[in-house]
């Protein structure tokens, strides 16, 4: 019998055994997708840009288009996020805002 054929089933072995042992908390905790997920909720922000439009997912098909606005904000660490609206409320490009329950709002 040649070293080979004991050695070449070993290693795979080795391998794929390694492959399911982790040291990595399962609760979630220490899982890097959590935090690349965070919310900007109660941040505050500047309004960058203000664009009208119509929106176009499915359910607004159905009873027709809806008008809507996009807003987007710019937060202190520099990151961007856009948030539709039926209406502005009074809301104007370089007012300070957050974002609350996924509406822009003046503070």
């Amino acid at each position: 019998m040649k070293p080979q054929t004991i050695i070449v089933p070993l290693f795979a072995a080795a391998a794929l055994a390694s492959g399911c042992a982790s040291t990595e908390a399962r609760d979630g905790s220490n899982d890097f997708r959590n935090e690349s997920v965070r919310s900007n909720e109660g941040y505050y922000a500047i309004i960058d840009s203000i664009e009208f439009g119509q929106t176009a997912d499915e359910i607004s098909k159905a009873k027709g288009r809806q008008d809507v606005y996009f807003i987007r904000v710019r937060f202190d660490g520099r990151s961007y996020q856009t948030v539709p609206q039926a209406s502005l409320d009074g809301l104007r490009v370089g007012d300070s805002v957050r974002i609350e329950h996924n509406r822009v709002r003046r503070y």
